[in-house]
């Protein structure tokens, strides 16, 4: 089978799901993804935002020339002409170079079709970037978050949701994050998605050397007779008032615990914690595997886009048999892991009392291993695969 795939980024740290997704389809079918320079690189490589960034991108993906190559890393790459709005919509409007974008890659999705003669088209930005085409040729969809409403001016919702509702009618299988996002997305929405989760790689993370969690330690000054407790994330998932909180009261009920958060944080400053920024892939992958408790430190519960997700990080943690102290994430609380406590409020006594519990008397078991087995993302792709060859 013959896939053209258009993903829902091409961000060079390759950590998202449709990077993952696309990984491990192409074990099973001939991939072809649609390529472009994407200006969120430069945030998640540390370099922060910038007009010129997404001026550069903007005109590299517009004028980039047509071609196919074998790619180093899997599959092909396909290179086109592609319209990508975050700059011009500095400029006319955000809405407005969203119509631009999609009228302009609609065209280009014919060439790409011409040019490829691919069984089936799958997009995995969910027909943000390109609407599906008219050829007689299958198309399917994949949705790696709730669609952010928030994002749109209130008086083009209307508009969007019949452009949606018209485009994944055309699909011939919407696949989504989680149920939650699936309920959620079906309020605005009339089609039909299949939950399909997020994942992890898992035989990169439990396969992390003794010597790379030295290395790491020593890198970021990270004690080695210290418990240690994590954050992943970014600043819009990141309360740093409870952090603060958080964190100081822990120094002084157990000051042999180090806090290790990394991403686009803001910092502040206690003894027992390490801001490391913006890590790898690869790095955070080490964090995972020396980490004894994961967190999360944002309650998120009146945010659906949040809310209504699959945390890669929880995956990841699992992948590493790590435990997990959370605000309410409507998946984990559905689903009931034991690794994961749930904590429903800004409490900090009830929050230490809970890491100590998981620090003092959690044990990974096989029942455990089990149950997220099922999340590595090539059993995800494996699953996707089989739904699309059956529903042909």
């Amino acid at each position: 089978m013959r896939v053209l795939y258009i993903p829902a980024d091409n961000i060079s740290a390759n950590f998202s799901r449709s990077y993952h997704i696309a990984k491990n389809l192409s074990l099973h079918c001939d991939l072809f993804r649609v390529m472009w320079k994407d200006n969120r690189s430069a945030f998640w490589q540390g370099e922060g935002e910038s007009t010129f960034n997404s001026l550069n991108c903007f005109l590299k993906s517009l004028f980039q020339k047509t071609s196919v190559k074998k790619s180093h890393d899997f599959g092909h790459e396909v290179y086109a002409s592609v319209f990508i709005s975050a700059f011009i919509g500095r400029i006319i409007g955000k809405y407005t170079s969203l119509r631009l974008m999609r009228n302009y890659n609609s065209r280009t999705l014919n060439k790409l079709i011409k040019l490829v003669n691919p069984d089936i088209v799958f997009h995995a930005d969910g027909y943000f970037f390109f609407p599906a085409s008219n050829s007689s040729i299958p198309h399917f969809s994949d949705l790696q978050d709730d669609i952010n409403w928030n994002n749109i001016p209130e008086k083009k919702l209307i508009e969007a949701r019949e452009y949606y509702t018209t485009q994944f009618n055309l699909s011939k299988l919407n696949f989504i994050v989680s149920e939650s996002a699936k309920q959620s997305i079906c309020k605005y929405i009339q089609s039909d998605f299949i939950p399909i989760s997020n994942g992890a790689d898992f035989s990169i993370i439990s396969s992390i050397s003794e010597e790379k969690k030295r290395e790491f330690k020593e890198k970021y000054s990270i004690p080695n007779t210290n418990k240690i407790v994590s954050y992943i994330g970014g600043e819009h998932k990141f309360d740093k008032s409870f952090t603060k909180k958080l964190i100081r009261q822990a120094y002084k009920e157990m000051p042999r615990l180090t806090f290790v958060l990394a991403g686009n944080l803001p910092t502040f400053e206690s003894p027992n914690v390490i801001f490391t920024g913006i890590i790898s892939n690869n790095e955070a992958n080490v964090l995972y595997a020396i980490s004894d408790v994961g967190l999360t430190l944002k309650n998120t519960k009146n945010n659906d886009f949040i809310y209504n997700s699959v945390p890669l990080k929880f995956i990841q943690y699992a992948a590493a048999k790590k435990p997990i102290v959370s605000f309410p994430i409507k998946w984990s609380v559905n689903s009931n892991f034991s690794n994961i406590t749930h904590i429903d409020s800004e409490n900090i006594n009830e929050w230490i009392q809970k890491i100590t519990l998981m620090l003092n008397t959690f044990k990974w078991n096989d029942e455990l291993t089990v149950i997220w087995e099922k999340y590595d993302w090539k059993n995800i792709a494996n699953t996707i695969y089989n739904e699309i060859e059956s529903s042909l």
